[in-house]
């Protein structure tokens, strides 16, 4: 146990004070942060489709009542997924996407993309100057975004949990 408080120290997540004994706290810095992540729900903010893309549904204000500290990241939000074209990374028709908030993904991450006015869940490539986004299922085609195309291409977030609802949010 000692080891442990010791390693949290180093790492600056507990403060002591000196000569007090049991005298631990919480370093302000993640204290703010666990209140800024903590159990006040996840804001699930529309529907993405796993399929053709489609302009996503923005419905603020909805929260699912789950701790977002459950997931990494530090701006986490919810889309509904509709389709079945990430089926066999797990992700099926009805299913709740957790996202981190990031512009940026790796190499064949799931990522919730904008391809101009619309959405799609899909794993992220590159392919010299275009950009491949390919469904984890063999009845859907790879989409390819090349440099001739005119419409802007995002990355809304990075996908970091699915929760399966069997149906208990409708959205």
């Amino acid at each position: 146990m000692r080891s442990h408080l010791s390693l949290m120290e180093k790492k600056g997540l507990l403060l002591r004070e000196p000569g007090k004994v049991r005298r631990l706290r919480l370093n302000a810095r993640h204290q703010r942060g666990i209140k800024k992540r903590g159990p006040q729900g996840i804001p699930l903010i529309g529907h993405i489709p796993a399929g053709v893309p489609f302009a996503a549904l923005q419905e603020l204000g909805e929260k699912l009542s789950i701790a977002p500290s459950l997931f990494s990241g530090d701006e986490i939000f919810a889309l509904k997924v509709e389709g079945q074209s990430m089926r066999d990374a797990g992700i099926l028709d009805g299913d709740i996407a957790i996202l981190n908030r990031q512009e940026e993904v790796s190499e064949g991450q799931i990522a919730a993309v904008i391809i101009g006015n619309d959405a799609t869940l899909k794993r992220f490539y590159r392919k010299g100057d275009a950009i491949v986004l390919r469904a984890a299922n063999p009845d859907f085609a790879d989409m390819v975004i090349g440099p001739e195309d005119d419409r802007q291409v995002s990355i809304a977030g990075r996908l970091v949990g699915v929760l399966r609802t069997h149906g208990a949010i409708r959205t």
